[in-house]
């Protein structure tokens, strides 16, 4: 199993192009209701530029937009009336950057996973699935702060639960899929660190549940240097 992490952890180190999509729900509980709140992002890579956006929606209306462009270490964000990309000190949430496999993700690859015969959530053929075997509070919680775009530890609940499901390709062992779920007892200040809405930090129970797929390794167009060109 070392081995073959060690050969997957190469492999998407070595890829200099990719597209990625994210699907996912912050779920929590107020006023004696249960809360879903869905997450939608996206994005491109290619060599050291990248170009993201991020969605978080409530009752169909979305609460959270961002869009972020990175040219090396330049950041870009997407304001003001005419739509235009500025320069930003930082990502916004769901952004990857083109140091992604390299830095943000290395750590999953550190961990003990045991396979299992498939997910239910995925029909998806030519797809073998590692699921973590340990305790990996640490690093799943560190993937999902990068995901929403935060560089500091925002999870920080002494009371959670995580875990991580690879979904590698049998013919390449490139990782295609990648889902991440943390649990955290007293979540209200991390759900308003997430969505700015400060009166949301009494909340109880928070749940957070990421899935990432991965595709077209190689094969993404050029993207320039500058965001408004």
């Amino acid at each position: 199993m070392v081995e073959l992490l060690s050969e997957i952890e190469t492999n998407m180190s070595a890829i200099e192009s990719f597209s990625f999509n994210t699907s996912g729900t912050i779920s929590f509980g107020t006023g004696g209701a249960d809360v879903e709140l869905p997450i939608i992002s996206g994005g491109t890579i290619y060599n050291n530029i990248s170009r993201s956006f991020f969605e978080v929606y409530f009752l169909g209306i979305p609460i959270i937009k961002s869009e972020t462009y990175q040219s090396g270490s330049q950041l870009y964000s997407k304001s003001g009336p005419d739509d235009r990309w500025i320069e930003s000190e930082k990502a916004g949430p769901g952004h990857i950057s083109p140091v992604f496999w390299d830095e943000g993700a290395a750590s999953m690859f550190d961990l003990t996973y045991k396979h299992v015969s498939g997910d239910s959530e995925f029909d998806v053929e030519g797809i073998f699935f590692l699921v973590t075997d340990d305790e990996v509070q640490s690093e799943i919680t560190k993937l999902i702060e990068l995901s929403f775009g935060s560089t500091e530890a925002i999870l920080h609940d002494d009371k959670m639960e995580s875990s991580a499901v690879l979904g590698i390709s049998e013919d390449d062992h490139h990782l295609k899929i990648l889902k991440a779920t943390v649990g955290i007892e007293k979540g209200g200040k991390v759900l308003s660190q997430i969505t700015g809405l400060p009166q949301l930090s009494s909340v109880g129970p928070v749940t957070i549940d990421l899935k990432i797929i991965f595709d077209k390794f190689g094969n993404v167009g050029p993207l320039g240097t500058d965001p408004n060109t």
